[in-house]
This record gives C-alpha cells, structure tokens and sequence, in this order.
C-alpha cells in the first residue's frame, strides 16, 4: 500500500503509511469521546476539570484528541529512532523507518547478529519509551499549568503501555528480538529463533482469542501481524540458510540495460530479445533505474516509438522507476534477500567492474530456494 518519504534523519527515510493517516482520525475521535473520562483520571492528581479548555471553544475535547493522537505517534517515531541511533553507532544498515496504523517499523539489517548487538539494539526502544514516559510523569506532577498537567498524564501513561507492550516476548516486537538474544547464548541463533517464533503464535493465538472473546477488533489484528511476523522472521532465517554459498552472479539474468535516450519502442525489442520484464536504464548523469513490463504498457502501443525511456522514468517519480540500488556480481545472496524484497518491481541490476551487466529478481530468488530446499533439510 501507498507511503510517503516525509523526513530524513542521518540519510534514513521516514516514511508515512497510509493506514496511519485512516487511524490517524479515528484515535483522536475515541480520545474526544472519552475526553471526561480522561479528564477524570487526571483530576486524581489534582487538575481540575474547568481550568482545561481552548478559550471556551465548543471542540475542545477534538482539538485535544488530535494533539493526543498526535503525540502518541511522535513517541513511536522517538522509540524507532533510538534503534536508528544504535543501529548506526553498530555500523548497521538502516534503509528506513514506517510509521503504520499499528506503529512503527524500522528497516534495518544488521552488520552484526551477535547476541551482545541484538539486545542492545532491541531494548534501546524501550528504554527511550520509558525515558518519555519518565518526562511525561514529570510534566504530570510538578507543573502547575493544568493543561501541561494533563498533557503530562496522557504523555506518561501512553509511553508506558508503549514500552511495555514492546516488551512483549514476540516477534517483531523488541520482547521478541531480546528474547532470541537471550536464548542465541545458550543455543545458538536458529534453534534461539525457533523457539521464539514459537512462544510468539502462542501470544497471538492468547491476544487473538481475548480479542474475539472481548469484540475486540484491534487486538485481533495485532494478534494477527504478531503470528505473520513471526512466521516472516522464521522463513527469512530459513531461506538464509538456503541461499548460503551462492553470490549475485550465479543466479543474475545477464542483459545489457538501455539509454534513457533510447526510444520505448527500443526498449521493448531489448526486452524481447533478452526474454525479461525488466530493464536495467543507465542515466546519462549518472545513475540508473528500473522500468518494468507493467509500466512499458502504460504507455499506448502508438506512442512507443516517441517516448523516450527518460519519459517514462519521470512518470513515476519515486515509484518503480526511482534510482534504485544495485548488487555487485559477488555479494552473497543470503545478504540480499531483504534488498530485492523492498526493491522497485523486486528486482535489482547487477554490476561488475563499475558496469551494469544484468538484473536479478526476487523470483530468481525464489526457484533457488525452491530447488536447494530438495537437498537442504529444513532446521
């Protein structure tokens, strides 16, 4: 589904989804229908219900949820990038970070899997939810304003439950990820990932049945990405595996790519020449894309031999045909299925000595694993 780059921070994207934006309004509607209810839970710790108003505005209490709604989102934004920073300082590779309906994502593969760096990286999101809810508590009891009182309250009380449900034993959550470092110790990293896939369906299949059980439609859905996530989690390690021993080159379909000076029309004779649904292009400032099939044929059969490739490269401004990245011809594939996953039409052109020579594509990827899975028993 659509996402917008809103931000960069140290070259990493962030990235709005747009389910965040559907949720968005909904969360600052629930947090004016219960507005009394929070104000009473305040008043508790001595703020007063009539000193909190915009200047007597009739939609105070939306205002307010929107703020609310707002800064809980900001949190999850701060909690993600506490694990940009580590990651970095551990020479990680950090693609972006996806601010979703359920929270946040970080897209970060890591330059090193020991058990030491997983739980550091893991636990610093937590840790930065705790330090926020620590200031929010501050905020909460030891300012005299009503409203930054109150602001506080909610502050404090939502980066709580943002920490502690983030230490939940399960993938993709930090819980799950500590607790695979904690078992890797003892029992190596796969039979440590096992292990933790496993007690993470268990937490899904408990929050998925107190969900229904409950009417409970958002703890279904995140009982639902918590059991998908972790069967991601256990599948990627697997196809690692797999993948261990072949580079880039071994599997890369080679094919000369196009000029964006060239026109459609010889592009697509490349394209049947070579037999692919994709062609690398080489800019002629430096650079390069990738055009696909699909989009070749969004451009109507008499215009072909007018438009240039460059024509069709600027039609999808940051979609299928923006800068991609490439693979050299001996990366290690088990290194480069998370790049061809997040690639532009999965696939990615392969260089050697400084030139694009071919493309690989995720369903390559994909026959190889098929076909190794016959000799590799699974773990």
């Amino acid at each position: 589904m659509r996402s917008w780059t809103i931000a960069r921070f140290r070259g990493v994207r962030i990235q709005l989804h747009i389910t965040l934006l559907l949720v968005l309004p909904y969360l600052a509607y629930i947090i004016a229908a219960r507005f009394k209810e929070l104000l009473a839970q305040a008043e508790i710790s001595g703020v007063r219900i009539d000193e909190l108003a915009f200047h007597g505005l009739k939609q105070g209490p939306m205002i307010w949820g929107i703020l609310l709604a707002t800064s809980l989102f900001a949190s999850v934004l701060l909690h993600e990038l506490a694990h940009v920073w580590i990651a970095l300082r551990q020479k990680a590779r950090v693609r972006s970070i996806l601010l979703m309906m359920l929270g946040g994502i970080s897209d970060i593969e890591p330059g090193d899997e020991s058990p030491t760096h997983e739980a550091s990286l893991s636990l610093i999101g937590p840790a930065m939810s705790l330090f926020l809810a620590a200031l929010g508590w501050l905020l909460w009891r030891q300012t005299q304003g009503a409203s930054l009182s109150f602001f506080g309250h909610w502050f404090f009380q939502s980066n709580l439950v943002l920490a502690l449900f983030n230490l939940l034993p399960a993938f993709p959550l930090d819980g799950g990820r500590a607790l695979r470092a904690s078992l890797s110790t003892r029992m190596g990293r796969v039979r440590a990932t096992r292990a933790s896939v496993r007690v993470s369906h268990a937490l899904a299949w408990a929050l998925g049945a107190l969900g229904l059980l409950g009417f409970n439609l958002f703890l279904v859905l995140i009982a639902f990405f918590i059991y998908a996530s972790a069967q991601a989690e256990w599948s990627m390690l697997m196809s690692r595996g797999l993948l261990e021993g072949l580079r880039a080159g071994d599997v890369a379909t080679l094919v000369p790519p196009v000029e964006e000076s060239q026109t459609l029309a010889q592009a697509i004779a490349q394209m049947l020449h070579s037999r692919v649904t994709a062609l690398p292009v080489v800019h002629s400032g430096g650079g390069f894309s990738i055009i696909t099939l699909q989009q070749v044929r969004s451009v109507p059969f008499h215009f072909r031999d007018t438009t240039l490739v460059r024509d069709l490269v600027r039609r999808f401004p940051g979609g299928e045909s923006s800068a991609a990245e490439f693979l050299e011809w001996d990366t290690p594939l088990h290194t480069a299925l998370s790049d061809l996953a997040a690639a532009p039409g999965a696939t990615l052109p392969v260089s050697a000595n400084g030139k694009i020579i071919g493309i690989i594509r995720y369903s390559d990827l994909t026959e190889v694993l098929q076909l190794r899975s016959l000799e590799k028993p699974a773990a």
